[in-house]
């Protein structure tokens, strides 16, 4: 083919070409889709023709009009199914040998998370994305807590755990449940006066006695920072005991704890029991309805009032926790059937992050360190 012909060859390809476009361009001013399969069809069939007039082929695939053309995958971190019946040992030495995220050690459960930090939380990642992602491998530490729960409330993603769905009695988290029925059908201003029957589980000691009168709402107070069970028992036979006992069970059916149990308002009943999984619903349902009694768990110190003789007591909180500036509330428990318990929220990284520990002689040690353990080996997506 001479130079001219050549000429002329590209010259009608490009006559078309602008007459195609033009033909499509009114094509969409009309209302048309704009979607014609007749348009660049030559360009399509034909890569030599293409390449000829400086324009790269066209994709043969067919366009899926269903995925509107974007990848909606992008960003997102795909959750494997998490396996069933993961649970670590209790054994001192094995530690929390627990389903733990991010490390491959003993079976653990790992999802997929970015590893080197560069997986960003955004609206484009999926809800189920894990807020945090592992940067160290280091090993959970050994502990003697027979049940143990690391996780980030708001997520829900569990990042330790060991016999999470196994029941324990509860001793003194059982308030934490009360407390929640309380506030909603008890008038928190309203005087209460302590009856004989309140104090069937010890002795008078202390400011709380037969005959003295406080408001609901300093009986509240001394039964989460002092943990005192007349308080509770006040509480719920002002209300009138076994219906109350009956709207403890009902809630924790409503807040979805099928393995808790309440016997009693205080804990003392080795029936009371529950799970870490249970606590981890018990524990978003405070979080997100009832902030006043997280409130009121990480105060260093309370001032109630007498109110018939207008004396004032300052109350200090038992845990050791309180007043910690990345502490957002919690409550201990104690008896001799379950050992230490320790129910507890911090803040890190603005994430509320839960730490449970049952059934242990260091409830607020062993705390510390699962806590510890995971500031330093997670951190969040940003």
């Amino acid at each position: 083919m001479t130079n001219i012909q050549k000429i002329l060859f590209s010259g009608m390809i490009l006559l078309a070409v602008f007459w195609g476009n033009r033909f499509n361009n009114g094509n969409q001013a009309s209302g048309g889709s704009g979607n014609n399969p007749a348009k660049f069809s030559a360009l399509e069939s034909s890569p030599f023709l293409a390449q000829s007039i400086g324009v790269a082929p066209f994709d043969s695939a067919p366009f899926d009009s269903a995925q509107g053309g974007q990848d909606e995958s992008i960003g997102a971190v795909e959750q494997p199914d998490q396996p069933s019946n993961l649970t670590g040992s209790s054994s001192p030495e094995a530690g929390a040998r627990a389903r733990t995220a991010g490390n491959p050690a003993n079976g653990a459960y790992m999802p997929n998370v970015p590893e080197s930090g560069v997986g960003l939380l955004s609206s484009a990642i999926a809800p189920s994305a894990p807020v945090f992602y592992r940067f160290k491998n280091d090993p959970a530490p050994n502990v003697g807590a027979q049940e143990v729960l690391v996780a980030d409330l708001q997520s829900g993603e569990t990042y330790l755990e060991m016999n999470e769905n196994t029941r324990w009695p509860l001793a003194s988290l059982t308030k934490l449940a009360t407390a929640a029925v309380v506030m909603d059908n008890v008038d928190l201003k309203s005087a209460l006066t302590l009856a004989s029957a309140d104090f069937s589980g010890g002795e008078e000691t202390g400011f709380f006695k037969t005959g003295s009168v406080y408001s609901a709402s300093d009986v509240l107070a001394g039964m989460l920072l002092l943990s005192k069970n007349e308080a509770a028992e006040a509480l719920a036979n002002n209300f009138g005991r076994e219906k109350f006992i009956n709207m403890l069970n009902e809630a924790a059916a409503e807040w979805g704890m099928p393995k808790t149990y309440f016997a009693d308002p205080t804990g003392l009943s080795i029936a009371d029991q529950s799970t870490p999984q249970d606590l981890k619903k018990l524990a978003l349902h405070l979080y997100q309805n009832y902030p006043k009694i997280l409130e009121t768990t990480r105060r260093k110190s309370a001032v109630i009032t007498e109110l018939s003789t207008g004396k004032k007591t300052t109350v200090s909180n038992i845990n050791l926790f309180a007043g910690r500036s990345d502490f957002l509330g919690g409550k201990t428990g104690y008896t001799d059937d379950a050992n230490g318990n320790l129910l507890s929220i911090f803040s890190y990284e603005r994430r509320p992050i839960l730490v449970i520990v049952l059934g242990t002689g260091d409830r607020f040690g062993e705390t510390e360190k699962l806590f510890n353990w995971f500031k330093n080996n997670f951190r969040a997506n940003k």
